[in-house]
């Protein structure tokens, strides 16, 4: 899976409870058996909900719901945050600040998710870690305000996180930290982005026409380009000198775009039906006919 290793930490960050279930199992499934090929690594597998879903003043029972999909999900109740703070209210009117917004979730990875993860192999001073966030792109799935708001956020703490001013403020407060706390272990800490691609109402609920579009067309365009350009293929293929896991990662890639194919409708029905009191008709059949239950489809956000 792209560049993807067992010893990456993994945040899905959503906006509500039920987005997990809704839309990233297909992530999460994947993550899952990236990471707990070893259990120590289980425990860099982290969901963060920024609301309880308050809107209809559910927002206890609906928290409560969500602990139980994340289990049947297979994620640890440890590693499931779930945020209620008055800056950050569930409501389509609600305007969420991508600068707080991104303070937050950067606050969760410091002093959550790094003390409950489990370092690198062999880890050693100054080690490279990397936390790879995924959640919503810039259309938010459906549309909800709120889930446009959770990618502004991400994307504005990647940006930040990623500019050299910022890389220097961290090596500095790594040194303080050496300096105070004796023989403590720093990790450089490296954030990245994913955002789940938003596609329209016909692809999101018609499978077999977003199957063709996503499996079936990149493998006729392959035979064409290798009809046409068959010594283009091979002097590319020549140039690229991989392991075989990026060869594996690269059969997932399209146009850089990572897909992901997990296929278990029945565990998405039971992680949904916990989010008993959203587990209306029309969610019933989105679990059935939704792309998202099937596919994801993500881009690193640049």
């Amino acid at each position: 899976m792209s560049n993807w290793k067992s010893n990456d930490v993994f945040l899905l960050v959503t906006a509500h409870p039920d987005d997990e279930a809704m839309f990233f199992y297909p992530t999460i499934h994947h993550i899952l058996q990236t990471t707990t090929c070893t259990t120590s690594h289980k425990s860099n597998v982290h969901l963060m909900c920024l609301s309880t879903g308050n809107y209809d003043k559910l927002g206890t029972i609906r928290s409560k719901e969500l602990m139980i999909a994340a289990s049947l999900l297979g994620l640890c109740s440890d590693n499931v945050y779930v945020m209620d703070d008055a800056r950050f209210q569930d409501g389509p009117k609600e305007i969420w600040s991508s600068e707080i917004l991104s303070g937050v979730i950067e606050d969760c990875i410091q002093t959550r998710i790094l003390r409950r993860s489990q370092p690198p192999d062999n880890t050693t001073d100054n080690a490279d870690v990397v936390v790879r966030i995924i959640t919503f792109d810039q259309y938010g799935i459906s549309g909800h305000r709120n889930h446009i708001d959770t990618y502004a956020g991400v994307r504005h703490l990647v940006q930040r996180t990623n500019s050299s001013f910022s890389r220097r403020k961290r090596q500095q407060q790594q040194q303080q930290q050496q300096a105070s706390g004796g023989n403590a272990k720093t990790w450089n800490v490296h954030i990245q982005g994913w955002e789940l691609i938003t596609v329209g109402m016909l692809r999101k609920y018609c499978i077999l026409l977003d199957f063709v579009i996503v499996n079936v067309w990149p493998m006729i365009w392959t035979a064409i380009m290798f009809l046409l350009g068959n010594n283009l293929v091979k002097q590319a293929n020549n140039n690229c000198q991989t392991n075989d896991d990026e060869k594996a990662a690269a059969n997932n890639m399209l146009d850089g775009e990572l897909v992901i194919i997990a296929f278990d409708p029945l565990l998405v029905w039971k992680a949904m039906a916990a989010h008993y009191s959203q587990f209306v008709w029309y969610r019933r059949l989105s679990v059935v006919f939704s792309r998202y239950t099937y596919c994801n489809v993500l881009r690193e956000i640049r």
